[in-house]
């Protein structure tokens, strides 16, 4: 009220009878209020505009909770085996730091200083606390620069990615025509539940923003391979493609014949450090109309946790429709190991679990799994990564939230004494309000 009265009145002109003009803008409120209160108020202004630039540590401070959780989306979070950090998680290295460092530095570093002489002011000490807060983030860009190598690369314009899964019961050669002329890389084997890709790029007749289609050759790669039920070695097929697309084809048996089915992948990493799983279920499960369900248990998340169980539904009929026997479905599931279960009429339960070992899904990748018959084998089922998991362990992340720990050592438990011992006992309060909203502020 003081600050405001005294501007007022000096926008207006106006001075306490019977005295001369003031030398300072404030005492135009020396009618209203006492000369030592507004002695303490021209105290502390100068202390509140050295406040001005102090947002900006508050904002750069608060990344932590935004722009460096999102980073932590991007790594791998695995601890050990069994336990596994999310990224919000990683925060909790700022508080321990802080529990550990605020003692460290007032019974032992700043002591230290002291008798050797070294006057390190609580200016001082705000200074370097904002350099190294700059710091910090010079170590979140070169982690970041690091992370930015392992992200995928979508297809360039005037390309197109293709992977081809056998899910038939024998290994096959697979060559890709674009009319009469193949491609560089035109011919693969594939072996029963694996997979050839085959990166289309700078092909013939392809229009920019549009699809073209292609001709397929399975051939059967042994004796004893029979590709359909009039016995032929060799199968063509149409393949359209669309220009920066993934696609992935699924080779399966379906009454006597050949049977492909597409499906259109993303390459890019999951959000919120999850990853994404397509499962392929190539046979009949043991239910009465061969379809089902298809569960995920991770047993080391508590019930009705998140991460615990997903069910995804097995639409076999859906696949027949379509004229294959691969039944798939996606899920994007937190990372951790999983035990996998299918329906199964002759269960107890209704379920019976495909394996004996748990499905591991890394952070940040996309995957296809393909499921076996052999549902009793150990790991009855072949992953493919389409897109790399997250290699970068989140730890990277240590150095960055110690040196910015010790930024708020430095600056804000010194900032926080400054404006205590700057302050006229009668405007603590005031200053300490000042400060208050210098965070404030840095938090918008």
């Amino acid at each position: 009220m003081a600050v405001g009265g005294a501007i007022v009145n000096r926008i207006r002109k106006r001075v306490p009878p019977g005295q001369a003009p003031p030398e300072h803008w404030l005492d135009y409120a020396s009618d209203k209020y006492s000369k030592s209160f507004l002695h303490d108020i021209k105290q502390i202004l100068p202390v509140l505009k050295l406040f001005l630039p102090l947002p900006i540590f508050w904002t750069l401070f608060d990344q932590k909770g935004s722009r460096w959780t999102l980073q932590a989306n991007k790594m791998d979070g695995r601890v050990t085996e069994t336990f596994y950090w999310k990224p919000d998680q990683v925060q909790i290295f700022n508080p321990v730091l802080i529990l550990i460092l605020v003692p460290i530095f007032e019974t032992i570093i700043f002591p230290t200083l002291e008798r050797l002489g070294i006057k390190f002011r609580l200016l001082a000490r705000m200074v370097v606390g904002m350099l190294l807060a700059g710091g910090a983030f010079v170590i979140a860009g070169i982690i970041q620069m690091q992370l930015d190598n392992t992200l995928p690369i979508p297809p360039p314009k005037m390309t197109a990615e293709l992977r081809v899964f056998n899910t038939l019961p024998c290994p096959v050669n697979v060559t890709l025509f674009n009319g009469s002329m193949d491609l560089p890389e035109n011919m693969k084997s594939i072996e029963i539940m694996e997979m050839a890709e085959f990166p289309v790029k700078g092909f013939h007749g392809f229009i920019p923003g549009n699809r073209s289609t292609f001709q397929l050759r399975v051939m059967a790669a042994t004796a004893d391979c029979q590709l359909s039920a009039e016995q032929e070695s060799s199968i063509f097929r149409n393949v359209t493609l669309g220009e920066e697309q993934i696609h992935s084809l699924f080779l399966s048996p379906f009454q006597g014949k050949l049977g492909t089915k597409m499906v259109l992948e993303k390459k890019e990493k999951p959000k919120k450090g999850a990853g994404f799983v397509r499962f392929v279920v190539p046979f009949r499960l043991n239910t009465t109309s061969g379809g089902g369900h298809l569960v995920l248990i991770n047993t080391d998340i508590a019930p009705n946790k998140i991460g615990n169980r997903y069910d995804l539904n097995v639409n076999r009929g859906a696949a027949l429709d379509l004229g294959v026997t691969v039944a798939e479905q996606s899920v994007v599931a937190e990372q951790g190991k999983y035990e996998i279960y299918v329906s199964d009429d002759t269960s107890v339960n209704g379920y019976r679990r495909v394996g004996r070992e748990r499905f591991e899904v890394p952070n940040g990748g996309v995957y296809t799994l393909i499921l076996r018959g052999n549902i009793h084998a150990d790991t009855p089922w072949t992953r493919h990564d389409i897109v790399a998991p997250s290699s970068l362990s989140v730890f990277w992340q240590l150095p960055q939230y110690f040196v910015i720990t010790l930024a708020e050592v430095l600056f804000s438990v010194s900032g926080l004494a400054f404006a205590y011992s700057q302050s006229p006992a009668s405007m603590k309060a005031v200053l300490q309000a000042g400060w208050l909203m210098t965070t404030a502020f840095g938090k918008i």
